[in-house]
């Protein structure tokens, strides 16, 4: 697989991320040239050719590639997928586990081989009593391990289950399965189990909690207010000498009087009423 990269600065390397296993190949890419079409004309441009081999191919080869393309400026990312010429269907799902509780059915599975061509899963589910199916679609998300609830079912109840992969080549063939939700009473014994023993079971740990009702008409209260620590302390038994007031100042200090709120005397101060609390 080739793929021409167009790039301002040179691009110092791609990464080509299989679909399946995730596996990872650090590509280098060579300077070429290629012709493209600017306004309908032919124009020679130089850019990058970054090429991934795969020597002897088989049918697993034929999947989703996703490679990174990094420069000095920053990456992008494209996805590639190799299709076989004879193009089939989608392998159908393969080890398939099922569990259930009184509420629930946890289906586990993974991807069989798709030729390259994006798949997706149905899951259809209904009462043994019943005729009419019901489905959930699971989207592909390049992982090969998957897993969904079906939630809302009755206890002790039989279902069938079934499921398929899709692509726009066709469906693959059904894994069928037939399991019974448990009641109550079953389910509580099974998550007291697991606790008990400290493991961590594929279904989900819960519990419910109630709370009473209740409205208090408490007193909003400020704690530590009768203990809270003065700020401000003046000590009006100390004494000082007084100042000395030159000649010079008279004129200035008599300026100040009364209604001037920049000067007040010590005797002022003596009758203001300060409070401990």
């Amino acid at each position: 697989m080739r793929i021409f990269v167009l790039s301002s600065s040179k691009v110092s390397g791609t990464i080509w991320i299989t679909e399946f296993k995730g596996h990872q190949e650090h590509i280098h890419c060579i300077p070429s040239v290629a012709v493209i079409k600017f306004f309908e004309r032919p124009v020679n441009t130089t850019g990058f050719i970054c090429e991934f081999q795969i020597q002897n191919t088989t049918l697993k080869d034929f999947q989703n590639y996703t490679v990174d393309i990094e420069n000095k400026c920053g990456k992008n990312t494209v996805e590639i997928a190799l299709i076989l010429a004879d193009l089939g269907k989608p392998e159908k799902p393969k080890s398939v586990v099922i569990n259930s509780n009184s509420k629930y059915i946890f289906l586990q599975w993974q991807s069989g081989l798709n030729v390259g061509s994006r798949q997706s899963f149905i899951i259809q589910y209904r009462k043994r009593s019943s005729s009419a199916w019901e489905y959930i679609k699971a989207e592909n998300s390049n992982k090969t391990n998957h897993s969904i609830y079906i939630l809302n079912l009755e206890p002790s109840t039989k279902y069938e289950v079934r499921l398929y992969a899709s692509s726009e080549l066709g469906n693959s063939t059904y894994t069928k399965h037939i399991i019974s939700t448990k009641n109550k009473k079953e389910t509580q014994n099974q998550e007291r189990s697991s606790m008990n023993n400290g493991l961590d079971p594929q279904n989900l740990n819960y519990v419910e909690v109630m709370f009473d009702i209740t409205t208090h008409n408490g007193v909003f209260c400020i704690h530590g207010s009768d203990a809270r620590t003065t700020y401000a302390d003046i000590d009006f038994s100390a004494r000082a000498d007084p100042l000395i007031i030159l000649e010079e100042n008279e004129e200035s200090l008599s300026s100040c009087s009364v209604e001037n709120d920049d000067c007040v005397s010590l005797e002022e101060v003596q009758q203001w009423m300060i409070s401990k609390e």
